[in-house]
């Protein structure tokens, strides 16, 4: 079984249009490969860090799904009420060291049980993830659907939903392993805020100065909001 160094997207300024694309949600979480041999279970980040400990939900999940090997590839994310990913959320969760409210959203299926899988075209290895763990939208673990067809229609309807943007990608293409390759490429939907400066953390580790600036708004009822770091 390969190294999990994933592929990346290109960031482009429009979607991609054409039937030779798929378009998927862009995530706002944490990039996470399921490496799965035998009863053991590792979630590792794109620079190969094992973030297994910050995600023993989702650790457990992928283990009851049965694999004798296998390497997945989505996004660890938490949600917010309207059903929006939030990488504020998931920083906030993080604060205790361990995200118990994260959800898995798998989009590709790159090694099974013995079998490479990264060869093949993507439409082909996301059916066959359909398959295994099925696209319902509840749970811990989640199927990334898709849309195929007009990129520039998908991505206006992201925007108005208030996501963060989509990733488009060509349905024959096989996976590239540690590239920003073209073949995928990601729009994100530009949205824009006036921030008020409030505070700021102390520097941590060889930082020197601030650590993070703590950041609000102000809502329809002018009342100061806190947004986040």
């Amino acid at each position: 079984m390969p190294a999990y160094h994933p592929q990346l997207a290109l960031l482009v300024k429009e979607a991609p249009t054409g039937d030779g694309w798929l378009h998927e949600a862009k995530y706002d979480g944490y990039r996470i490969g399921a490496r799965v041999v035998g009863d053991s279970v590792e979630l590792l980040s794109r620079r190969d860090q094992d973030w297994t400990a910050a995600f023993p939900k989702v650790a457990i999940a992928v283990r009851k799904l049965g694999f004798e090997s296998a390497l997945i590839d989505g996004e660890v994310a938490v949600l917010e009420p309207s059903g929006k990913t939030s990488f504020q959320l998931l920083q906030n969760a993080f604060e205790s060291g361990v995200a118990s409210n994260a959800i898995y959203f798998v989009f590709d299926l790159l090694w099974l049980n013995g079998e490479d899988f990264s060869k093949l075209p993507l439409e082909e290895r996301k059916a066959r993830l359909a398959e295994i763990i099925g696209t319902g939208q509840s749970g811990l673990i989640r199927y990334a659907s898709h849309v195929i067809g007009d990129g520039k229609a998908v991505h206006r309807r992201a925007c108005s939903m208030g996501l963060e943007g989509i990733v488009s990608k060509r349905r024959d293409g096989i996976y590239r392993w540690a590239k920003r390759d073209p073949s995928w490429q990601k729009v994100k939907c530009v949205l824009r805020q006036e921030f008020v400066i409030g505070g700021f953390t102390d520097p941590e580790g060889s930082r020197e100065g601030i650590g993070a600036l703590l950041v609000g708004y102000y809502d329809e009822r002018r009342e100061l909001v806190y947004s986040g770091k």
